[in-house]
């Protein structure tokens, strides 16, 4: 486990979760080492990778190119932070000025 995964609960969910997917897709993915190791090294191809990112898109109901997964997050680790990311800047509220009070209605 690294020591983001050890200091955020969220990301270390995402990646047990997206562990779990990357190894039903590819049943010859490494274990616990699978964090770093790209997904074409694991033996995935476009068709795999496309399918990954489907169930990635659904799941966390999120957008991710699939040209993503080939250049930028090439592992389940950089996927994992990718989304803890966008995940988290999803939870910002709002400035108090766009927070519209409760109407109070008089008796």
């Amino acid at each position: 486990m690294s020591d983001e995964t050890a200091n955020n609960p969220r990301r270390a969910e995402i990646l047990d979760d997206l562990m779990a997917l990357i190894s039903e897709a590819l049943p010859a993915a490494p274990g616990a080492d699978a964090e770093h190791v790209p997904f074409l090294e694991m033996g995935a191809n476009s068709l795999v990778l496309m399918e990954f990112q489907r169930t990635v898109e659904t799941t966390w109901d999120l957008e991710i190119q699939v040209i993503q997964l080939f250049e930028e997050l090439t592992t389940v680790g950089a996927l994992a932070t990718f989304i803890d990311e966008k995940l988290a800047s999803r939870s910002i509220s709002l400035p108090a000025a766009q927070i519209k009070p409760p109407s109070i209605s008089a008796p």
